[in-house]
């Protein structure tokens, strides 16, 4: 195994046990839009504490599942941006490849009995241009929720989390041109 695999598999599991242990009396983080469809991501919970935060469950796993589907959501669109644009692949396969790596960290980090998958059907806008442009703002409030993510959570190691998505999402955001 390679230092950097050694590296990598070391921080998620540390970073499960950081987030499915803890007990935070950070508040739980606000109902917001998902990055594609504009509905609340509140509404994938379905028992929940009058904070809430579902039964048994710390912010900081509630505010990382939030993430998850946030992150997971943004994935997909990429994938079906490249899938009915080809001729934008050279712009978003390194977003698709980041995002994925986001996914799959955050994923790994979560207790298994709160991973779920988006399952949103994904519309990608029909000129190129406008795909792009869909892209470069889900981006934008991606990096914003994670931002945000990043000054809500009780843990250390998930603020890091959060924040490092966050810089990822802006270095994104850069090389599709600087748009903001």
């Amino acid at each position: 195994m390679s230092r950097r695999a050694l590296l990598r598999a070391s921080s998620a599991s540390a970073l499960i046990g950081a987030v499915s242990g803890c007990t935070s009396s950070a508040a739980p983080p606000p109902s917001r839009p998902t990055a594609s469809t504009g509905t609340s991501t509140a509404s994938t919970v379905t028992a929940t504490t009058s904070t809430g935060t579902p039964p048994g469950v710390s912010a900081d796993v509630s505010l990382l599942s939030h993430a998850l589907t946030d992150e997971d959501q943004l994935l997909a669109f990429c994938v079906a941006a490249i899938i009915r644009h080809p001729s934008l692949a050279t712009e978003l396969v390194p977003v698709r490849a980041a995002q994925l790596r986001h996914v799959q960290v955050m994923r790994a980090a979560l207790p298994a009995v709160h991973v779920s998958r988006s399952g949103v059907h994904q519309h990608v806008p029909r000129r190129a241009s406008a795909a792009t442009a869909a892209v470069v703002s889900l981006l934008s409030q991606a990096e914003r929720h994670r931002r945000d993510d990043c000054l809500r959570a009780g843990e250390g190691l998930l603020a890091r989390l959060f924040a490092a998505t966050a810089a990822s999402h802006a270095m994104a955001l850069q090389s599709l041109g600087g748009r903001r």
